[in-house]
């Protein structure tokens, strides 16, 4: 069995020791390393989850250190304890309404960034708004759905001419290499 099904059954079983039985300290941190070590071994064969073969080696491949890298945006967001509105209780004063349509506005923008092949920089503007709304305004990746289904010739060439010379995608993409298993010797 691929080390995949193991990282699958740990985060069922601990999640289902943790609603069942609810353990103190010191368990319940236990658990939740148990739970972090089977999302690893989870999320290092996500290629495998995408494409339903063994792309760990190859251009596909780096698919997995994409989601490790989301995760760990994700996972910091979670640890530091941000949230694009605040403090609530700053928010429910200010009233439901006016927080909901934020809300739902702030994680609009967020899908947005990612329609336009900016998955880093939406979930990076889930905690941090300022991210969400610059992602949403600037142009989408030449490859992404929305420049594929919304833009015109003109403005894709834009797009192509802007994302061929991007330091930013360079450095991503440096930084994926780095981990990526495709580029050790």
């Amino acid at each position: 069995m691929h080390h995949q099904v193991w990282g699958i059954l740990l985060v069922l079983l601990v999640g289902l020791i943790e609603f069942r039985y609810r353990p103190e300290s010191p368990w319940a941190e236990v658990l939740g390393a148990l739970f972090g070590i089977g999302a690893a071994l989870a999320l290092d064969e996500f290629a495998l989850w995408l494409h339903l073969e063994d792309v760990y080696w190859s251009e596909q491949g780096q698919k997995s250190i994409d989601a490790v890298l989301i995760a760990i945006v994700v996972g910091a967001a979670l640890l530091v304890g941000v949230s694009p509105v605040g403090d609530l209780t700053a928010a429910q004063e200010q009233g439901f309404i006016f927080t909901m349509v934020f809300l739902v506005t702030h994680i609009g923008l967020c899908i947005l960034c990612m329609l336009k092949g900016k998955p880093i920089t939406g979930l990076i503007g889930l905690p941090v708004p300022f991210f969400a709304y610059v992602g949403a305004i600037r142009l989408a990746k030449p490859t992404s759905f929305w420049a594929r289904r919304w833009y015109g010739p003109k403005k894709m060439a834009r797009a192509e001419a802007r994302f061929a010379e991007n330091r930013s995608k360079r450095m991503v993409e440096g930084l994926r290499d780095r981990f990526s298993p495709t580029t050790r010797g």
